[in-house]
């Protein structure tokens, strides 16, 4: 499922994503990859806004309420769903040792303003043996193995 954000969703998606990052800069908080992700050559400040898109885009396909919660890193992003996005066609659902084993995560594939629901994945069920990364620690799922979003759309997650 294609999702593309309006002129006004990207603006939001923009000054959430800089709220994140200046809330993390205040915390001392610092991203998986450090402060930037050079495999995609942005920095942390774009990883935010682009994760906020993301997580709107999702919200918009699930036809959920989008929290706007600034803090805690760890909290869901979409009251009980977590989001994770990759600007890579191919891309994987990366899902990591310390995430809940039950809450489902949704991949949201693209860069601003337009997404794919490429589907999900509870955390359980993502952690297998065959998807363990060479880093240790994080399980890259394959578009192929994830659910329909629709499923948690109907169901509510």
């Amino acid at each position: 499922m294609q999702v593309e954000l309006t002129q006004t969703e990207v603006a939001v998606a923009a000054w959430y994503g800089c709220q994140r990052r200046v809330n993390a800069i205040k915390k001392g908080y610092s991203n998986r990859f450090g402060d930037a992700d050079h495999r995609v050559g942005r920095s942390a400040w774009g990883l935010d806004v682009e994760g906020a898109a993301a997580e709107m885009a999702a919200a918009k396909a699930l036809r959920r309420y989008m929290p706007f919660r600034i803090g805690d890193t760890k909290d869901d992003d979409l009251n009980g769903i977590h989001v994770r996005s990759t600007p890579y066609a191919t891309g994987h659902l990366i899902v990591y040792d310390d995430d809940p084993d039950d809450a489902p995560f949704v991949l949201m594939v693209g860069v601003l303003p337009t997404f794919t629901a490429a589907g999900y994945m509870r955390g359980k069920d993502a952690k297998q043996q065959q998807w363990l990364h060479a880093q240790g620690g994080q399980y890259w799922v394959p578009q192929d193995q994830l659910r329909p979003i629709d499923v948690l759309r109907e169901f509510g997650a």
